[in-house]
C-alpha cells in the first residue's frame, strides 16, 4: 500500500475531470466523472447531467438504484479512495488504504500472486483459487488497481459487484487511470465506461462534493 501511495503522490495530480461514454445494454450515455484529493468523486450521467454517485472521505451517496443511499460501509467501489487516499504523508495514506479495504470486507492480511491476462498481479484478500472472496487486484509492476470483487452486504453476502479496470496504457487520463471500467453484478456485465477525454489539475470547488 505504501508503494501505491508513493506512486500516486509522485504524479502530482490533484483534481481531474473525465469524460466517459457509458454502455448500458444497447444504450450509450455520456457521463462526467470528477476526482479531487482526498477521496472525493462525483459522477454525472446523461444530457441533463443527473447526479448518480457522490463520495466524500468514505461517505457515499448512491443514486444508481433510483434513490440516494448514504453509507460508509459495504462499499463496492474503492477506486477513489485507492487513487486519492487522505493522509498527510505516505504512511498515513497507506494505512488509510488498508482501512478502506478492511471496511469493504477485504482481508488485508492475505496477499497472493496471480495473473490478469499476461500480467502478474498482487491479490489482496484472497488466493488466486478463491474467486468469490472479497478481493482487490493490483498490477505487480505499476501497482495500479486492475480488479475488485466486493459485496453489498457484510462478508460475502448481498450482491457481488466486480469492477474490472482495463487498458491503463491507453487511457486519456494517464497510465494511473484505466481506459475502460467494466461493472459486473452477480457475474452479469451491467455497465462499461470508456474514457474519452481527461483534464488534470482543474481546481474543482469543494461544493461539488457535498453530500445531499
Amino acid at each position: 500500500m505504501r508503494m501505491l501511495a508513493d506512486k500516486i503522490s509522485r504524479l502530482k495530480v490533484e483534481d481531474v475531470s473525465i469524460k466517459l461514454e457509458s454502455q448500458q445494454g444497447s444504450e450509450t450515455v455520456a457521463e462526467r466523472f470528477y476526482l479531487k484529493r482526498a477521496e472525493r468523486s462525483r459522477l454525472l450521467s446523461g444530457a441533463d447531467q443527473a447526479l448518480i454517485y457522490l463520495e466524500n472521505e468514505g461517505q457515499v451517496a448512491d443514486l444508481s438504484s433510483g434513490t440516494f443511499k448514504k453509507s460508509s460501509n459495504n462499499q463496492t467501489d474503492v477506486l477513489t479512495a485507492l487513487l486519492f487516499p487522505k493522509g498527510k504523508n505516505l504512511d498515513e495514506r497507506a494505512l488509510r488504504m488498508l482501512d478502506v479495504l478492511s471496511a469493504a470486507g477485504v482481508d488485508t492480511s492475505v496477499v497472493a500472486l496471480g495473473r490478469s491476462g499476461n500480467r502478474p498481479v498482487y491479490i489482496v484478500g484472497a488466493k488466486a483459487f478463491e474467486p468469490v472472496k472479497p478481493q482487490v487486484w493490483f498490477d505487480k509492476q505499476s501497482f495500479v488497481i486492475v480488479r475488485s470483487v466486493l459485496y453489498s452486504a457484510a462478508g460475502s453476502a448481498g450482491d457481488k459487484v466486480e469492477k474490472r479496470y482495463l487498458d491503463h496504457q491507453k487511457s486519456a487520463a494517464g497510465k494511473w487511470f484505466p481506459s475502460t471500467i467494466e461493472t459486473w453484478k452477480n457475474d452479469i456485465l451491467v455497465k462499461e465506461q470508456a474514457v474519452v477525454e481527461a483534464k488534470k489539475n482543474q481546481k474543482l470547488p469543494e461544493s461539488m462534493f457535498r453530500l445531499p
